[in-house]
């Protein structure tokens, strides 16, 4: 059993930040091993994604699920958690059956690319995609995950991606996105994409 604790990041505890669990407090590992996303980028996706009610949200690279979950108090209709750390996936559990969201969630202990491919199977389709993977990761394994998510992403969903700010990134119009915008939050840079429209 990992050992959990409710921790500071830059000072403030890490909460959910809006919707009907608002403020509440959520575990992540001792020495913020998962790296979870911090509370200024979180709320800026979500003041980009505006309106998430009733969406179905896919979480890779899920960490302590803090976005997913964020989602899921803002409306979203289901979100689907994947991470391949058995530490991570026990703290999405714990915050997921803190935040009261246990019959929305959908929880992976898999490999990121074997996920999106098994969800292909099952014919599952998402409206918001979010990876961020480990910062060491080369862009030939970003970009086998985004070929991976574009079948699974709505014909009219959004991916999002969170790197360093000054990481390499794919050419993502030779995957079959286009970039929307790009966000830059201290050294982290959260980009938008929607799936190329077919001619």
């Amino acid at each position: 059993m990992v050992a959990l604790e409710e921790i500071f990041r830059g000072g403030n505890l890490l909460r959910v930040i809006s919707g009907t669990a608002k403020g509440r407090a959520l575990y992540a590992p001792n020495g913020l091993a998962a790296r979870p996303t911090a509370a200024m980028a979180r709320e800026a996706l979500f003041n980009v994604l505006n309106d998430v009610e009733g969406y179905t949200v896919l979480d890779l690279f899920a960490g302590t699920g803090a976005v997913g979950i964020e989602a899921l108090s803002r409306g979203a209709k289901s979100a689907v958690f994947v991470d391949i750390s058995r530490e991570n996936i026990e703290i999405v559990n714990k915050n997921i059956e803190k935040t009261g969201f246990i019959e929305k969630a959908e929880i992976y202990l898999q490999d990121a690319n074997r996920a999106a491919k098994s969800l292909l199977e099952k014919h599952r389709v998402f409206d918001i995609i979010y990876i961020d993977p480990p910062y060491d990761k080369s862009i030939e394994f970003l970009s086998e995950i985004l070929k991976n998510v574009e079948a699974i992403m709505d014909v009219d969903g959004i991916c999002i991606i969170e790197r360093r700010k000054n990481d390499d990134v794919p050419e993502y119009g030779k995957l079959g996105f286009v970039e929307v915008k790009t966000k830059i939050y201290s050294g982290t840079s959260i980009t938008f994409l929607r799936k190329e429209e077919a001619e």
